[in-house]
């Protein structure tokens, strides 16, 4: 419930800026560089501590403050473009060094399961785009963002003053630990969503409401893993593919929606058949993690790239460059089977 009600926060936190960012800047290369400095501190040498949630509650207090002070001038702009870059900086270290042990804090003390957090997290970004869809403007987001984060702060204090957690709230610097076809798999879904934005702006002609849509699509497809047929991970990215080109080749909202949901479903899949191909650690949580390093190290380089890409050649050209990236990503995911049963 507490790790649910987190996720519901930082993801209305996460897509509500986003908005506001397309809002401030028309330039893809801002755009796609917005989600690309919240994936930088997975680069970077940090000690895993649960009390990094705190910079997580600090950075949506900071970007709060600063909204109300909204307006249509370029300086106030400026600077709440500024803030913005700084905020999901702070947000994105936050969550980095916080979310595995958080995690182990939570399965040592409540005796729930990985699969339950996972699930809690599904729902919890779900229930998070829900809200930016019907909470508008930026304030009546942020302030929510906040009110969710906070009862999990409160079970960081009271478990810090009980001393009950088996968790130290330091632990070693974390290896950085990657897996390629992970890698992978976040540079083509970072290409997509670093300029999803912008694409409901100016392709789709649509609002907040609309850009929240298409991620409550992808979030209730991802809930829907479990009625996705087995298949070979080549045949779900094809798949992407072949929905991607539905939706530039039928510009109508509701189909867009639907694609939506399906590419979610078929995203989820594949997470869960990425984890269970690393064997390189044991627990749970580490390999959820591996997954999360790699996609956020992936969905940097992606967002970067696009934005350049989309900077040049316009967003049209760009998002087919995104589906030319899930056909690349289908013959490196056979490639890799193929070589994996014949070791």
């Amino acid at each position: 419930m507490l790790w649910g009600t987190s996720q519901a926060g930082g993801t209305l936190l996460l897509a509500s800026s986003a908005w506001m960012v397309s809002g401030l800047t028309s330039s893809p290369f801002l755009n796609g560089l917005f989600p690309a400095v919240g994936a930088l501190p997975v680069l970077l040498n940090l000690k895993l501590r649960q009390s990094g949630y705190w910079l997580q509650v600090f950075g949506i207090g900071l970007l709060l403050v600063f909204s109300f002070f909204y307006g249509e001038d370029k300086t106030t702009k400026l600077s709440l473009l500024i803030v913005s870059f700084l905020t999901i900086f702070i947000y994105g270290i936050g969550q980095e060094i916080s979310t595995v042990p958080l995690q182990k804090n939570i399965i040592t003390s409540s005796g729930a399961s990985m699969e339950k957090l996972q699930i809690g997290q599904e729902v919890g970004v779900l229930a998070g785009n829900i809200m930016t869809a019907i909470l508008f403007p930026a304030v009546r987001q942020f302030i929510p963002a906040l009110v969710l984060m906070l009862p999990m702060a409160q079970f960081l204090r009271r478990s810090k003053v009980t001393s009950q957690s088996t968790i130290p709230q330091s632990q070693p610097s974390k290896t950085l630990n990657f897996n390629r076809l992970c890698l992978m798999q976040g540079l083509v879904l970072g290409s997509l969503f670093g300029m999803l934005a912008l694409w409901v702006r100016e392709i789709d002609g649509g609002k907040c409401f609309d850009f929240a849509m298409v991620l409550v699509a992808y979030a209730i497809g991802r809930s829907l893993v479990s009625f996705v047929p087995k298949m070979p991970g080549t045949m779900r990215y094809i798949l992407i593919v072949i929905l991607l080109a539905l939706i530039q080749l039928i510009p109508i909202p509701w189909i867009s929606i639907a694609m939506f949901t399906a590419i979610g479903a078929l995203v989820s899949a594949s997470d869960f058949s990425l984890v269970e191909g690393i064997d390189s650690v044991a627990d749970l949580p580490s390999r959820w993690q591996i997954l999360q390093n790699s996609s956020a190290l992936g969905g940097l380089a992606g967002s970067l790239a696009l934005g350049i890409i989309c900077e040049i050649f316009g967003l049209k050209v760009a998002l087919v460059f995104v589906c030319i990236g899930f056909a690349l990503l289908a013959f490196a995911s056979s490639r890799h089977k193929r070589v994996t049963a014949s070791s």
